[in-house]
């Protein structure tokens, strides 16, 4: 580096009372310009040098984070954008989703979109639009169960006999697939990268098990035969809580029914996630008896499980746009002609107004940084169930007029909303 960056003493021209050495070459990342045309002072302490030019030319030029995140934000803006119009064209009725309505943000379902919203928060999932199937939240999940310190539980079959009903849970539950409607799961206050999930069946084949048979009713011991048990479950409630801190999301293609599709898998879940399954079944032909009774099992408080091996779920944005935390500071419009069904938020209005843009069919915005305290606008504080906490006029009032900032406008330190109109 040095043979391209130079190194200064400062006073310019001391010998003996130089107070600090800049060094622009010395990966310390702090760096100094001086002037063009700039000479060593006349009364230099190294009198040779005096008047003489400086033998220093570097030229920096410097980025400042504002004007850095101004540029980031619009390239969020642009990725907001594309999802919206990659949205419009796949879901076959030519209509933008309905966005979610601005609540004070304090857990992730505050982003789930929801009818008739057409202003607010841009929507982490969409409700299911007219004509398609299209998912609202996630549908279906593998899970795997290694590892896990089942609690036995011990019950009556009758006649004084008893069977444990840890074999049951492991032999039958021990790992799944649910799909389609019987499941559903919703992210946890801190995204995607935590979840919570039910799977409910009431429609489950018998399931034959070969069970010890016990004469106490502890099932320590007095073990007196064995016997294959016809189970016919009545009732399956997986609930599955956990965290992943090494999640990954990949994109699965579209289909005619489901065409914005996200497969998130967790390989090792965090220790301490719960795994609970309850079990309602009738025994028969147990030893020859007909049993009628219905017994549950609850099994949870595991501090060792495998994986949640995989899930879908439907997002407009890619993964940063949630772990990065821009969703907590982006908001979207829609048209009342735009909509999945007609809406009237700005009374006679039927587009948007950008700046001098008076036929607005979507747009998407973001909420700068905090604005300071300032006369007109008191300091901003998040989160917050006050539109004026994030955004500036017009665009703080825009849910009653339609009419937003212009796209593009130059952001300052009074007003530093970034509006991008999506159509037209």
């Amino acid at each position: 580096p040095g043979d391209y960056l130079d190194a200064i003493s400062v006073p310019l021209g001391c010998t003996t009372t130089c107070v600090a050495t800049f060094d622009n070459a010395n990966l310390s990342n702090s760096f100094i310009q001086i002037a063009a045309g700039t000479r060593y002072p006349a009364n230099s302490e190294n009198a040779a040098l005096a008047g003489q030019p400086i033998t220093f030319n570097d030229v920096l030029i410097y980025i400042t984070i504002d004007e850095l995140m101004v540029a980031v934000e619009r390239r969020v803006l642009s990725e907001m954008k594309a999802s919206l119009i990659n949205y419009y064209k796949t879901a076959g009725i030519g209509k933008y989703p309905w966005v979610a309505p601005f609540v004070s943000p304090v857990n992730i379902s505050s982003f789930n979109s929801s009818a008739p919203a057409s202003f607010g928060l841009f929507p982490l999932t969409v409700v299911p639009l007219t004509g398609t199937s299209a998912p609202a939240v996630t549908t279906d999940f593998d899970w795997s169960i290694a590892g896990a310190t089942l609690s036995k539980k011990c019950v009556g079959i009758g006649a004084g006999q008893y069977i444990d009903q840890r074999e049951f849970i492991i032999g039958s539950f021990k790992d799944g697939v649910a799909s389609g409607a019987t499941a559903t799961c919703t992210w946890q206050v801190n995204g995607p990268s935590a979840v919570a999930c039910d799977y409910v069946s009431t429609a489950l084949p018998s399931v034959t098990k070969i069970f010890s048979v016990y004469n106490n009713a502890a099932c320590s011991g007095g073990i007196v035969g064995t016997s294959t048990n016809n189970l016919a479950p009545t009732k399956v409630l997986l609930t599955v809580d956990t965290e992943c801190s090494s999640a990954t999301i990949s994109y699965l293609a579209p289909t005619a029914s489901d065409f914005s599709r996200w497969d998130w898998l967790c390989p090792t879940v965090k220790a301490g996630t719960t795994f609970t399954v309850d079990v309602s079944y009738s025994v028969t032909n147990l030893g020859g008896m007909t049993v009628g009774t219905s017994e549950t099992a609850t099994i949870n408080g595991q501090t060792r499980l495998a994986s949640l091996k995989r899930m879908r779920y439907q997002p407009l944005m890619p993964y940063w746009f949630y772990s990065n935390d821009w969703y907590l500071s982006a908001f979207a419009a829609v048209s009342p002609t735009d909509t999945p069904s007609p809406v009237v938020p700005c009374g006679s209005a039927t587009k948007l107004t950008s700046g001098a843009s008076a036929n607005v069919a979507a747009l998407v915005m973001l909420a700068g940084s905090r604005l300071p305290n300032l006369p007109a606008a008191p300091l901003q504080t998040r989160p917050s169930s006050v539109l004026s906490d994030y955004l500036e006029l017009p665009n703080r009032t825009a849910d009653t007029s339609c009419n937003f900032a212009a796209s593009g406008a130059t952001v300052s330190s009074t007003t530093n909303d970034q509006v991008l109109v999506v159509a037209p």
